[in-house]
């Protein structure tokens, strides 16, 4: 596991485009989707999946027919039909920190009679070395995280496919919160409305809070021949003043995918532009970035990563250097996952990732062992190490194990989770929260309408000994959360933290309203 500060964040984001629709002259479409992975946290991240569930997204009496699943990023799945298997991948990929990856997908649709659009989303996922899922809503679009804040959860505006020549429509979401601190409170109201006119797509945005209207943005985006664009403006209606512009192109070149961003901010110095190249040939991927800033004109970064699929074994070896126009070096990375220790020892399969990171202070190496038993209802095991470096480059100085993580399956849509911190100083990196050093979780996905994957999560944490003495077997906190879109127009979620000693609890839902 790599970790800033020795504290692992995985993080991940999809968005999702429509490449093409072409009427067939029959009733029927030739749809071509685009969806873009990419790994936001600072932690590779395994078993990858997207789920895109066909039936839910063009119910009957809809006609979908799958025609294809192609990737150069990623293995598909050879058993996905979107109906009885909706995970677009086999499970097997690895995500490295900053990297991206791309799927498409094809389907031949009728709709239904009447219908003149529909809209759903895709679910990404992927499991950090030391066992925590982080998953994300697509985007509509090709970027993950339009504003740029390094949060995609907080992007989710689901993608439309219109057949009709002129489209008007928006969003209205409202996120409000009660705890027994603050009571009742209204977090903020986000208003959308966009037109759609062959193939280009106009909108206007704005956000509220408790003090007013705080942001107001206009943007567009559409494909120009075989390039993408897209720009965005963005003002704060409260002082009537410019906040930023951002603008990006995109496009393929001699099989590589050329991405740029140009973003003018407040103040100038906030001002950059960035260029990203990636490609694959064989069993290697290589990206990188360069990301230059605009006022003055002066270097300010740039990440380069490769990977070697290493061929016959499902072992990945990835590289990464980074480099800033301030500290010149900065970082480099070197990541191994699922090399093979042992394929059958009494029914077990062993595995081991392992990390190493270089900064211009320190160099962690941390070794991952995953135990897969195929005769146990927890197929997943996992034991965390770390090992602390000495002076010299190949000198050791202490072997901590420090956490246990495991996931259990029932059925095909239910995980029990649990993990076990054996130092408080990584509770954060084994149970996700410094102040519990145990986890016991169930997750799953609710039946959901319109192509949205719904999903709940229960979890309970305890505390270290010694406890309070009115917490039952030390737990201290419950946190639960569901996602669900009820009808095609309207989506609901719900967070909630429960501690059983004290104050301090607290609710969060969100409405979102499709029209």
């Amino acid at each position: 596991m790599i970790a800033v500060g020795g504290i692992s964040a995985p993080a991940i984001g999809i968005a999702k485009s429509l490449e093409s629709s072409t009427n067939n002259g029959d009733g029927s479409f030739t749809i071509l989707y685009e969806l873009i992975v990419r790994n936001y946290g600072n932690v590779p991240l395994d078993e990858l999946q997207i789920d895109e569930d066909l039936a839910a997204a063009y119910p009957h009496p809809a006609l979908c027919e799958l025609l294809s699943v192609e990737s150069d990023d990623f293995t598909a799945s050879d058993l996905y039909d979107g109906v009885d298997e909706i995970g677009l991948l086999s499970g097997t990929d690895v995500l490295d920190v900053g990297e991206t990856g791309t799927v498409r997908l094809a389907l031949c649709l009728s709709p239904k009679s009447g219908v003149a659009s529909y809209s759903n989303q895709a679910l990404a996922s992927g499991r950090s070395p030391s066992g925590i899922v982080t998953v994300d809503r697509s985007q509509s679009g090709e970027n993950p995280d339009p504003d740029e804040d390094g949060d995609p959860g907080n992007n989710d505006e689901p993608t439309r496919l219109s057949f009709a020549q002129f489209e008007l429509g928006g969003t209205l979401q409202m996120t409000v919160s009660w705890s027994d601190t603050v009571g009742f409170e209204l977090n903020g109201i986000s208003l959308s409305a966009f037109l759609s006119v062959e193939g280009f797509t106009a909108q206007v945005g704005t956000s509220f809070a408790n003090t007013g209207m705080d942001t107001f943005s206009v943007s567009a985006n559409g494909t120009l021949g075989e390039v993408r664009l897209n720009s965005s403006l963005t003002f704060d209606p409260s002082t009537v003043s410019f906040v930023s512009w951002q603008g990006g192109t995109a496009f393929s070149l001699l099989d590589l995918d050329v991405t740029n961003i140009v973003h003018v901010g407040v103040p100038q110095t906030a001002s950059y532009t960035q260029f990203a190249v990636s490609g694959a040939a064989g069993g290697l991927s290589a990206q990188g970035t360069v990301k230059l800033g605009i006022s003055p004109l002066v270097f300010s970064a740039t990440n380069v990563c490769g990977t070697w699929d290493w061929t016959g074994c499902d072992t990945a070896i990835t590289v990464c250097a980074l480099l800033t126009g301030t500290d010149g070096f900065s970082s480099a990375t070197v990541s191994m996952t699922d090399y093979v220790l042992f394929e059958d020892i009494f029914g077990i399969r062993g595995s081991l990732d392992v990390a190493i990171s270089f900064t211009l202070e320190e160099k962690t190496l941390t070794p991952t062992l995953k135990l897969q038993p195929d005769w146990f209802i927890c197929p997943d095991i996992q034991l965390l190490s770390e090992i602390s470096a000495g002076p010299g480059l190949a000198s050791v100085e202490a072997l901590l194990v420090y956490g246990i993580q495991g996931e259990c399956e029932i059925g095909d849509h239910v995980t029990i989770r649990f993990a076990e911190s054996l130092a408080d100083e990584k509770n954060s990196a084994v149970t996700g929260k410094a102040e519990y050093f145990e986890l016991i979780g169930v997750s799953g996905s609710l039946r959901s309408c319109c192509g949205s994957a719904g999903a709940f999560d229960v979890a309970a944490y305890f505390e270290s000994a010694p406890a309070p003495s009115s917490a039952l077997f030390g737990m201290g906190l419950i946190t639960a959360s569901f996602d669900v879109q009820i009808v095609s127009n309207f989506a609901f979620s719900f967070e909630a933290e429960f501690p059983t000693t004290g104050s301090g609890w607290s609710f969060a839902s969100t409405f979102s309203v499709i029209w």
